[in-house]
């Protein structure tokens, strides 16, 4: 089974971000996986868990929530299926499931931080920042900065 996160919004609309290891947290915290630099992604956001034959998202408790086919999820987790769609703040994703593999990738194994032993943590020039769109709703309190975060690729 390969899950792939396709991102559906933004300048890296189209790249498949590929999921190699049992749990792919997306947050802004250094341990993270997926760092967007958003005031509005907790530091442990949500993360991709596979189980056996069975792929989750969970919630990690952000303050926020992370949307789900358009209903919020809360500090839990829930299943998910090929074509599901679901957002962390600004980014959009939405989910493939597949039994083999029929699409290449722009990622290999090696290009994502898993935190293992031995594992040398991302340098800031190898990483990506995802930059803030300049839309602001109105009566919008603008996110705090956060200048560790970084989307690592």
């Amino acid at each position: 089974m390969e899950v792939t996160l396709i991102v559906a919004n933004g300048v890296h609309k189209g790249r498949h971000i590929p999921i190699t290891i049992p749990t792919f947290l997306i947050g802004r915290g250094k341990h993270c996986h997926l760092r967007p630099l958003r005031g509005d992604v907790g530091r442990e956001h949500c993360a991709i868990v596979q189980r056996g034959e069975h792929v989750f998202l969970r919630d990690c408790g952000s303050v926020n929530g992370t949307i789900l086919n358009r209903s919020t999820l809360v500090q839990g987790e829930i299943q998910l299926t090929d074509g599901d769609t679901f957002e962390v703040g600004p980014l959009h994703f939405q989910v493939a499931i597949t039994l083999s593999a029929d699409h290449e990738s722009c990622f290999s194994e090696n290009d994502f931080f898993t935190g293992q032993p031995g594992e040398e943590e991302p340098r800031e020039d190898s990483t990506i920042e995802v930059s803030r769109p300049n839309l602001v709703r109105a009566g919008s309190p603008k996110p705090p900065p956060d200048e560790d975060a970084k989307l690592c690729q």
